[in-house]
């Protein structure tokens, strides 16, 4: 068996916005919001589409169209050799009102809406979007002058998502530009990584920044070298893995850990190259979904162990498959809750008559979870085959039935079981004959 392997790395949030497809294990969780919030953090869903395009991809597209400069990446910023961001990313500068377009195939989410010159930390994004890829990858795109997409929209590197412009800089903030970053999530931690080199389109002609400008990487690019594409229609799709298949989730019994199982792709499983499982708690105080955690399997996996969970938590878990272009949709997510179904009841026969009997039963255990019904039943027994079972509810607080009418010097079956918010657990059984 695999454990799961929790390095450190961080993109964002993944999310696939639209349909959401569950199979639930107990009751499913309405969160407030079904999409995202302005941290990136989303709800791990399914969506399906008749559409050629990917869901997702790696963001390997220039943002832009219209030519600007590369002004900052990590250390070669103005002045020269200045450690202005002190992290990775890319500051593009243009003019106002040029179009910024999604560097990949995700779902494009609204991050803030700020206007003006940054007046404090929590402004210094101004207006900004952000791209969920797939399986904890996401970029962003920051300082816009508008905002042109709207939340869980499905986007490609053909959709605009805004205007270039200068919000949340420092005052005077007159200059336009493009905040460009990329992250990875792993685990729970998230950093900015370096961004690959980007495809253009020139004419008919693919080319690659920073190749293009005799660069090794983006900090090599020499401040104010001229970046441009005329879009991304010149590049191809590539061949892509589907999503995988039967994708489900086992509380083990610690109650702090579930094997997840799935089946490989039925699309073109052999380009997979990693499994990603992610599990997303949710919080019963606030109603809200929390942060996911991405956990990583070889190609070849087809279950993961994933450990240091909660118990009595609710989690959400789904798979996805990574192929080199990027990451599938996310398989049929499951809503599961850590913790079992109550143990079979002690029970015992009171009070039998030959056409009554009193069925008492207590608890033996609850599961971790409180009790929310009893169940109890009687099946006659007949020619040493048992006929169907007569069920009947009771609260959890009730702990005898009285079965009457019944026939003098016959067999039956006394049955009990309790249920708690994962499900009814298994019954407690026992045989009796009525005197004649």
């Amino acid at each position: 068996m695999l454990t799961t392997r929790q390095t450190s790395i961080h993109i964002g949030p993944l999310v696939l916005g639209f349909l959401l497809a569950v199979t639930l294990i107990g009751p499913t969780p309405v969160a407030k919001s079904s999409l995202a919030d302005s941290s990136g953090d989303a709800l791990v869903t399914s969506q399906v589409s008749n559409s050629s395009e990917p869901l997702f991809s790696r963001p390997t597209f220039l943002p832009l169209r219209a030519p600007t400069r590369v002004t900052c990446v990590f250390t070669n910023c103005r002045p020269l050799g200045s450690n202005h961001h002190g992290f990775w990313a890319i500051d593009f500068v243009g003019s106002f009102g040029d179009p910024i377009y999604a560097s990949g195939h995700g779902v494009a989410y609204v991050g803030g809406r700020f206007t003006g010159c940054r007046k404090s930390q929590d402004d210094r994004r101004g207006n900004w979007v952000w791209v969920d890829h797939g399986a904890g990858l996401t970029s962003q795109y920051r300082h816009l002058k508008s905002i042109s997409i709207k939340n869980g929209q499905r986007v490609t590197p053909n959709t605009k998502l805004g205007t270039m412009g200068s919000s949340g800089d420092v005052a005077p903030c007159r200059t336009p530009y493009l905040h460009f970053e990329i992250n990875q999530t792993i685990g729970q931690d998230s950093e900015r990584i370096e961004p690959p080199p980007l495809y253009a389109c020139h004419g008919k002609q693919t080319i690659s920044y920073p190749n293009q400008l005799d660069a090794k990487g983006w900090d090599n690019v020499v401040p104010d070298a001229t970046v441009r594409s005329d879009g991304s229609y010149c590049v191809g799709q590539p061949d892509r893995a589907g999503a995988p298949a039967n994708a489900k989730a086992q509380v083990l019994k610690s109650l702090t850990s579930l094997r997840v199982t799935w089946d490989s792709p039925k699309v073109k499983p052999e380009l997979v190259s990693t499994f990603s499982v992610a599990t997303q708690p949710f919080h019963p105080k606030t109603n809200e979904w929390g942060k996911v955690r991405y956990h990583l399997a070889n190609g070849r996996a087809t279950e993961l162990q994933v450990n240091n969970l909660k118990r009595r938590a609710t989690y959400r878990v789904s798979v996805a498959a990574l192929d080199p272009a990027g990451a599938s949709p996310w398989a049929k997510a499951s809503d599961v809750i850590m913790a079992a179904k109550p143990n079979k009841p002690i029970i015992k026969a009171a009070r039998v008559t030959n056409r009554t009997v009193d069925l008492r039963w207590k608890r033996n255990g609850n599961g971790s979870r409180k009790i929310t019904q009893a169940k109890v039943g009687i099946a006659k027994i007949k020619k040493g085959e048992e006929r169907k079972t007569k069920w009947r509810k009771r609260s959890a607080k009730v702990r005898v039935i009285t079965w009457s009418g019944l026939r003098p010097g016959k067999k039956y079956v006394l049955k009990a079981r309790y249920k708690n918010v994962v499900g009814y657990g298994r019954a407690a059984k026992m045989k009796i004959r009525l005197p004649k």
